[in-house]
């Protein structure tokens, strides 16, 4: 693989104690493996406020944010500060990749990128991101197992979302 921009590591849930999840936390490994491989000069963490497991909202301002629990984690394994960015508007992955592009990609002249989230999640975050960063950026996607790749439920879920962007955003440029 040619060595990217960055690395962009999409988010995902908290445990009721304000942790990362384990899909979560494997999300940010690879990203945090990719980094120390060379395989790109920055390594984007993506995420607001946050949702926990049960599906509840963590209120903006009232814990620390995906953005905030994703830098922590990936310190601790070692990346410099440094070489962390980071983005904390949005906790979807279409406000996430709209506040990345805005806030890193494009000011920094990132064309070549390549983002991290979980398998199930990897044909929805392709979708979102052609369309947001549009044909001017190089997208590559590095999916991770999770033991939601298969949940019948998960999968209805995320075509569902998907179905519901690509009917909202038609005809958009």
């Amino acid at each position: 693989m040619a060595r990217k921009n960055s690395i962009i590591v999409l988010s995902g849930l908290f445990t009721l104690d304000g942790q990362l999840d384990a899909d979560f936390k494997r999300s940010v490994d690879r990203g945090v493996e990719l980094l120390s491989r060379g395989e790109a000069d920055f390594i984007i963490l993506n995420g607001g406020p946050g949702k926990y497991v049960d599906g509840t909202y963590i209120p903006s301002g009232m814990r620390s944010t995906y953005r905030d629990a994703m830098r922590d984690y990936a310190v601790s394994l070692g990346v410099p500060q440094d070489l962390t960015l980071v983005q904390n508007y949005s906790s979807d992955t279409v406000g996430e990749a709209y506040f990345v592009k805005e806030m890193h990609i494009s000011p920094r002249n990132f064309f070549d990128n390549l983002v991290v989230t979980r398998r199930f999640h990897t044909s929805w975050a392709m979708a979102i991101y052609e369309k947001i960063l549009g044909s001017k950026f190089s997208t590559d996607f590095e999916p991770v197992e999770t033991e939601k790749d298969n949940d019948p439920d998960t999968l209805a879920a995320e075509k569902e979302s998907m179905d519901r962007f690509l009917k909202r955003s038609e005809g958009i440029d």
